[in-house]
């Protein structure tokens, strides 16, 4: 599991992390920026943040850990003793699902500083504030098939071409490398969606 602490800055692109019994990622106090990346099935938090700055740009979030009760949401961001608050926390173009009734704890984040824009979140709120801007909530995103984790987009995907664009710029290829932009507009998470074509 990558650890971070308050002297360092990482950045963490085109990793696929899963099935750890405790969490994926864990920074402590740091500044971590997470792009293109898929992360799934793990015992505790998927991303785990205390304090620090921390930002998600094209991932697929997907925890539906099986083997025992799992405690912590897949994306849990949260002000520390003995660390640096939380200065930051921005999910960007990202999915976040699973199988709790929230995958990200709201409560825990202050009013300054946190961005959800143009991501698919697994929350129960309604009540969207200044902290988030053009998201979709539900719980089923539209992955082929999350059973096998196949986490590419189906066609009846509501995550489809909802990304923002200035966003994309930061990783303009998908996790299998194929453009974003080849289409009318990229889409949430980590993995564009491409049409089937027809063999000749």
């Amino acid at each position: 599991m990558p650890q971070a602490d308050s002297a360092s800055s990482v950045d963490i692109e085109n990793v696929v992390i899963r099935d750890a019994s405790y969490g994926a990622i864990l920074a402590y106090g740091a500044d971590v920026s997470i792009y293109n990346s898929i992360l799934y099935n793990c015992g505790g938090a998927l991303v785990a943040a205390y304090g620090g700055n921390t930002k998600l740009v094209h991932c697929t979030l997907s925890n539906y850990y099986a083997w025992e009760v799992r405690r912590k949401p897949a994306l849990w961001a949260v002000s520390a003793d003995n660390y640096p608050p939380l200065q930051g926390l921005s999910v960007l173009n990202s999915i976040v699902v699973g199988n709790q009734t929230d995958e990200i704890d709201i409560s825990t984040l202050p009013d300054e500083g946190v961005l959800f824009s143009h991501s698919y979140l697994k929350l129960s709120t309604e009540d969207e504030d200044n902290r988030f801007k053009a998201v979709k909530m539900g719980a089923t995103p539209g992955f082929v098939n999350r059973d096998e984790n196949d986490y590419h987009l189906t066609d009846k995907s509501e995550c489809i071409n909802l990304a923002y664009p200035s966003y994309s710029k930061e990783v303009p290829f998908d996790f299998d490398g194929k453009s974003r932009f080849s289409d009318f507009c990229p889409d949430m998470g980590a993995l564009e969606f491409m049409p089937k074509t027809n063999e000749q």
